[in-house]
């Protein structure tokens, strides 16, 4: 019996082996009750973001990382040759480093996750973005260690890299620029889609944000797409977040119009838009005098933000007050 357990294969006994399989076993049914126990006591705590995130992360390790790792500490009883200890080595490393990078990945999606929901900034496409910048990095990072640990030369291929990524930023720098200013648009929030915006002196509605460029619609419906880098680096009026629009106007009268009618003028004014509705009249004033008219400057409130509302009620101001004026006799200039 004692000649059978002494029994050598590969330079190692059978009690050797009998004892690195009893310490895989240990080993691995240590790791199941510890993942088992560490759901448990997350389950059992309060519920948020991030426990459900650690326990889905917990529950999503591998299986094969469990047997992994179970395996290379059971084997170091076993007397290995410098080559398969090395092989042992490599294997362990890659696969370590490939799940820490997959971790690492989520840790940093549940940070920023939790950044951008405190500013009320959560976006779909951002979170996309961020994501894939994250992974593209972490990605770079595990083709390094995995040639690190295949004892392959990584500094003339790191060179090489930086004198390619310097070449690409100069190729792409409107682009890089573009993609700039879309996550400067996603995370300073200046507008959101189909918040009607005027930029460059003319009206927009916002319809699509993209990572090079905005799709804008304009009154008429006329579609133009501009790069997000002419877009943040112009001024921007945002009438979106506005509960109501105020609106400026004047009217010309013409400076022969008789005094007494004159002073009627803010009177009639007020009371015309009190009647509109919608319409929260402020003041009417004879703003200036000049050599042909009398230069009368109204404001008042449109209670929406809507820009077709604004247009309806201007409308039906003006052709109350032209009504009254023709009834009146007041000309306008």
């Amino acid at each position: 019996m004692g000649d059978i357990l002494n029994y050598e294969i590969y330079g190692n006994s059978l009690v050797n082996y009998f004892i690195a399989i009893v310490f895989f076993l240990i080993i691995l049914l240590g790791f199941k009750i510890w993942k088992k126990l560490l759901v448990n006591i997350l389950g059992k705590r309060p519920e948020s973001y991030f426990n459900t995130s650690l326990q889905r992360q917990i529950n999503l390790l591998p299986n094969y990382i469990l047997i992994l790792v179970s395996l290379f500490f059971s084997v170091r009883v076993l007397f290995l040759s410098p080559s398969v200890s090395k092989l042992i080595n490599t294997i362990f490393s890659i696969l370590i480093s490939f799940e820490i990078v997959v971790f690492s990945s989520r840790i940093w999606e549940y940070l920023f996750y939790s950044y951008m929901s405190k500013k009320g900034k959560l976006e779909p496409t951002i979170m996309n973005m961020f994501k894939t910048i994250i992974n593209i990095v972490l990605g770079a990072i595990f083709i390094i260690i995995v040639l690190i640990n295949l004892d392959i030369n990584i500094w003339p291929l790191i060179a090489s890299l930086w004198v390619v990524s310097v070449s690409f930023a100069f190729a792409f720098k409107s682009v890089l620029e573009d993609i700039s200013s879309a996550f400067s648009i996603y995370i300073q929030k200046p507008f959101r889609i189909w918040d009607f915006i005027v930029w460059d002196k003319y009206s927009w509605t916002v319809k699509k944000i993209s990572l090079k460029t905005t799709i804008l619609n304009s009154i008429d419906w006329q579609t133009v797409i501009i790069p997000n880098k002419d877009l943040v680096n112009g001024i921007i009026n945002n009438y979106g977040n506005m509960k109501k629009r105020r609106v400026v106007f004047n009217v010309f009268i013409k400076y022969k119009t008789t005094s007494v009618k004159i002073e009627k003028i803010p009177d009639i004014i007020s009371k015309l838009l009190e009647k509109i509705t919608d319409v929260q009249f402020e003041i009417c004033f004879c703003k200036e005098i000049t050599w042909t008219s009398y230069k009368f400057e109204i404001i008042y409130f449109v209670l929406s933000k809507e820009y077709n509302v604004y247009a309806e009620k201007q409308q039906e101001i003006n052709l109350k007050i032209n009504d009254y004026f023709e009834k009146n006799n007041i000309d306008i200039v």
